[in-house]
């Protein structure tokens, strides 16, 4: 997914990208929705089980295009 957060023209790929892996961790048992925010969308999951298991991870979305390639 092209999610280059640097560039407006990728705005609406940044957003598929948060919501492609907000259906992905429901599809692994967590609640989880994609919510404003300055700038890109983040996700919030949650998976509360017995043990009180708790779990972080933090991503980011691409930063930089790919041009210039020689760079």
């Amino acid at each position: 997914m092209k999610s280059i957060s640097t560039d407006p023209a990728y705005a609406a790929e940044t957003r598929a990208c948060g919501e492609w892996h907000s259906k992905d961790l429901e599809g692994n048992g967590f609640t989880s929705e994609v919510r404003d925010a300055p700038g890109h969308p983040v996700v919030l999951a949650k998976n509360h089980d017995d043990a009180g298991t708790r779990e972080l991870f933090y991503g980011h979305y691409d930063v930089q295009p790919a041009d210039p390639l020689e760079l």
